[in-house]
């Protein structure tokens, strides 16, 4: 009996080893960048092309709003955060650790000083030094605070989040749910230069967006937060 225990201890022991090993071998042979410091420390991020993805994303997936009161109808959190450094690069978007320093509407139960993290539907690809931003959605800079309407994961009834996932959001709408809380200036994209961006061109920019109509309504988007907010 003991020599069978010592047996199995031993193939137990084994396995882990062989899993170890191959996890390490797996994080070793990947070269991309995992976070975003990373990418930066890294690469000339600044002179990445900017490539600006299709309006019709957000038709799928997020909320079309027309006014302020829209915006926070169709948003089920609504607070001011502080963008930290802890950042990570997925396929199609970064995911971003905050702070949240103050909440205005809440459906779940986060307070103030928690950490939440939102999916930023934008992406780097270091291979082919691109910059990649969904229907204009822009990223938050580090370390700096922001106005954000948010939603949770959409998933299925029967599908069970993990502790991460339950305080894991996605911008309710892509255009419209991010507002740096200091004053900034936000510019007009030329539609003949589209092609031509840099990084470097847009990274201070709050919305990347060539539509005159679309700029007006994030504007007034943001006069009416602070207003609200005074």
């Amino acid at each position: 009996m003991i020599k069978e225990t010592k047996r199995y201890i031993t193939i137990i022991v084994i396995m882990i080893l062989l899993v170890f090993s191959v996890a390490i071998m797996t994080r070793l042979s990947y070269k991309g960048s995992i976070t975003l410091k990373q990418l930066q420390d890294n690469s000339d991020v600044n002179n990445y092309t900017v490539q600006f993805g299709e309006d019709t994303v957000e038709k799928d997936i997020f909320k079309t709003i027309n006014n302020y009161d829209d915006l926070k109808t169709q948003s089920k959190f609504f607070a001011k955060i502080h963008v930290t450094d802890e950042r990570k690069l997925f396929a199609s978007a970064v995911y971003t650790k905050v702070i949240v320093k103050k909440i205005y509407k809440s459906d779940y139960s986060i307070k103030k000083n928690d950490h939440i993290y939102i999916y930023e539907p934008v992406s780097f690809e270091e291979d082919f030094r691109l910059y990649d931003s969904s229907s204009g959605y822009q990223l938050m800079r580090t370390n700096e605070d922001y106005y954000v309407f948010l939603n949770e994961l959409p998933s299925s009834t029967s599908y069970i989040k993990s502790k991460k996932e339950k305080v894991s959001f996605i911008p309710s709408t892509l255009k419209y749910s991010i507002y740096c809380a200091k004053n900034t200036k936000t510019q007009l994209l030329d539609k003949n230069r589209m092609d031509g961006y840099k990084y470097v061109d847009i990274k201070n920019l709050d919305i990347l967006t060539n539509d005159s109509g679309v700029l007006n309504k994030y504007k007034e988007i943001k006069k009416n937060i602070i207003d609200d907010l005074k």
